[in-house]
């Protein structure tokens, strides 16, 4: 783990109104993604076995997968605005 931190901005929008989202990754914040990809590709994996006759599962993947893009949010990034919007 070299220690190093990458910024990636992305610039949303035109002239009159612009938008700048930064993430930061790092090797911690790769490893706890890592850690929460693998649990939540196991929910979503065995929900397979306890939910099959349920009229709601598709409700249920949109809930994880929107579990997971919040918690992308929270890890990556940098300012209190867009972890709130997480």
């Amino acid at each position: 783990m070299s220690g190093s931190v990458n910024f990636i901005e992305w610039v949303i929008g035109g002239r009159t109104l612009c938008f700048h989202i930064v993430f930061l990754i790092d090797s911690i914040r790769l490893i706890f993604l890592a850690v929460v990809l693998f649990i939540s590709g196991n929910v979503v994996y065995y929900r397979q076995s306890y939910i099959v006759a349920d009229p709601y599962a598709d409700r249920f993947i949109i809930l994880v997968f929107g579990f997971i893009v919040s918690i992308f949010l929270l890890v990556v990034s940098p300012n209190i605005v867009s972890i709130l919007l997480g």
